[in-house]
């Protein structure tokens, strides 16, 4: 019925049944996910009925349908990308996919959301692709994994987006746990060790949340040091600044 209504009703129906409709998915479901994906890419949809189903797309559980039909939608996208009669408005609904990918289920990284991530740096969308990438680098610091592929596509984005890192790009604040501790670490670590300017600022952020967690314990305080020695001066100056002793302690 939800299905139906998607698809055949007008745009203000259409758009409210994107709304309620994940609401009634059951596992394994195909039928609403991909009503939802035709929603997201239908070119006679208004931004209303888009926007509603690039919301709640991204926010759905990974799952083995959810991957590749998202993944279809985006490649249907980018595809469109390469006409300059639908350049634009293409790349208006991917930057919504990336508007709404931090508002997701949050359960471990998401395929999905790689490649989302993947298609954004293919259309030449640079920030909104880093900013997606270390949501799912932060989805695997959160298991307590380390991955480094998908940090190395963090830095590789950032440095491409002129430079700067991802807006929004917060550090989860629950590291009571060590497995939790050590993948942001190897996170820090990798990210110092490029060099660049971007990737010093944004391990100087995880250094501070580490150091903060743990009021400042080896090795956090010997990680602050090296990014005090840092090869771009502004990381290094920022790292000078941070006071182990007067932040965070407890």
């Amino acid at each position: 019925m939800l299905v139906r209504l998607l698809r055949t009703g007008d745009d203000d129906t259409a758009a409210a049944v994107c709304e309620v409709l994940p609401t009634w998915l059951t596992p394994g479901e195909t039928h609403g996910v991909q009503a939802l994906a035709d929603a997201l890419v239908a070119p006679a949809r208004p931004t209303k009925v888009w926007d509603a189903a690039a919301r709640r797309l991204v926010q759905l559980l990974p799952g083995s349908v959810t991957g590749p039909v998202l993944r279809g939608a985006f490649d249907t996208l980018a595809d469109r990308t390469r006409d300059p009669r639908t350049r634009g408005d293409a790349l208006r609904r991917l930057h919504m996919c990336a508007e709404y990918s931090d508002q997701g289920a949050g359960e471990g990284p998401s395929t999905a959301l790689d490649a989302l991530a993947d298609t954004l740096e293919t259309v030449r969308l640079h920030a909104d692709a880093a900013r997606v990438s270390w949501h799912t680098a932060m989805a695997a610091v959160r298991d307590g994994e380390h991955d480094a592929p998908r940090w190395e596509r963090v830095a590789r984005q950032c440095e491409a987006g002129a430079g700067r890192p991802p807006t929004r790009h917060s550090v989860p604040s629950d590291l009571h746990r060590p497995e939790v501790r050590a993948a942001l670490l190897a996170a820090a670590r990798m990210l110092r060790a490029r060099g660049g300017a971007v990737t010093g600022r944004l391990a100087l952020d995880l250094v501070r949340a580490g150091g903060r967690a743990t009021s400042w314990d080896e090795p956090w305080r010997a990680e602050l040091d090296a990014l005090r020695a840092h090869q771009d001066a502004d990381t290094a100056v920022n790292a000078l600044m941070v006071d182990p002793d007067g932040d965070g302690r407890r």
